[in-house]
């Protein structure tokens, strides 16, 4: 594997790519934690139990340091489909955090390697994924590792209130 320029000899030393285990719980909680801190705990927590149940399939992959605390994590999925993208099924990034003070050191790019093994491993010949604009440096670290954008994502959601029903007779219904 060809990794980052900027790692230097000391990281890759001290950091080991491997799917997450029990014994990560916690540390992979404060990972998603920081890419998504907008979630509750308890959302956090019931998505963290059902994708550990799921890691064969949807794996999870963490840098982990020799003192065993983590610095980063990769997770993936399989999908049927995904914008821009031609073949099917399609291995889809769902989450990629490394901590900041990680940054630039090429942990990144050996999680979402070890993703793209997976992913061949699986038939996969496409790896997609997303970002916003809550992510700075998203962009950025996506393109260093080949991705190109697919155009413009917008999505919307709208929380539904009770309203008063129309009466029929309004000639609305």
């Amino acid at each position: 594997m060809v990794y980052n320029q900027a790692m230097n000899s000391s990281t890759a030393a001290s950091v080991c790519i491997r799917k997450v285990t029990a014994a990560d719980k916690e540390e992979w909680l404060r990972l998603r934690h920081m890419l998504w801190p907008n979630l509750t705990k308890e959302r956090l927590l019931a998505d963290r139990d059902a994708l550990i149940e799921l890691a064969d399939c949807a794996p999870i992959f963490v840098a982990a340091l020799n003192d065993g605390s983590l610095c980063g994590m990769a997770e993936f999925s399989l999908r049927q489909v995904a914008a821009g993208c031609e073949s099917s099924p399609i291995a889809y990034v769902d989450g990629w955090y490394v901590d900041d003070e990680w940054r630039g050191e090429g942990i990144g790019r050996m999680l979402i390697e070890k993703g793209e093994a997976w992913a061949l491993g699986q038939g996969c010949t496409e790896m997609a994924s997303d970002t916003t604009s809550k992510y700075p440096g998203s962009t950025e670290a996506h393109a260093a590792l080949g991705f190109e954008p697919v155009g413009p994502s917008i999505n919307f959601r709208k929380w539904l209130r009770a309203v008063q029903a129309i009466p029929s007779e309004s000639g609305l219904i």
